[in-house]
Parts: structure tokens; sequence; C-alpha cells
């Protein structure tokens, strides 16, 4: 969870990122990531979801305007042949409110 809803953060921006561990994809051709979200806030924040193939970073998610108790799935994404895989959640903004992420789930088929 990142919460900006504080008076430290008023005319500053937040950067902030949660990683997954880096995991080997024993092969898979396509892979999955869901998650539970939610975000409350003003304007101008921004969430977003990324894939990261073998150092190679890949946007699968934005979301700009609040989302209170979404589950969010991305389905179907190609492995394109990486040995590894991590996915990425960054949020930026200034003073606003919250991002809160739980039950990440990263799979290869």
């Amino acid at each position: 969870m990142i919460d900006t809803d504080d008076w430290a953060y008023i005319g500053l921006l937040c950067v902030d990122a949660m990683y997954s561990p880096i995991l080997q994809t024993h092969h898979a051709t396509e892979l999955s990531i869901e998650f539970d979200s939610s975000l409350l806030v003003k304007n101008g924040t921004k969430a977003s979801a990324w894939l990261v193939r073998d150092g190679k970073e890949q946007q699968v998610w934005q979301r700009v305007e609040s989302g209170i108790d979404e589950h969010v799935a991305i389905t179907s994404l190609p492995a394109n042949g990486a040995a590894e895989v991590r996915v990425y959640f960054l949020y930026e903004g200034m003073r606003e409110y919250f991002w809160k992420i739980d039950n990440v789930r990263i799979e290869g088929k």
C-alpha cells in the first residue's frame, strides 16, 4: 500500500514501486498477472503494472481514475522466449489518497 494523503506530500511528486521476485519462466509461452487493486485518487496520479522479460520492460496495465475493490486479470501476455520475468507496480502522483494491491498471482502456461 502507498498512502500519499499527508501534508508531507504537498507539492512533491511521489514515485514508488513494488517488485515481484525474479521468476523463471520454465519455457512458458504465455503469462498472466492477476491482482486485487483499490485506487483512490483526485487527478494526475497514475497506477500501472509492468512486465519485465529478461530485463525488457512493458507496461501492461494503467489506471488514472479511482477504482475500489477491483480484481484485475491481465491474460494472454506472450512470454517472448524470456527465461526470467518479474512484475512491478508503479505509483506516480502528488498528494492524493492511496493505492492498495493484494493477492498478486503471476502464472505461466
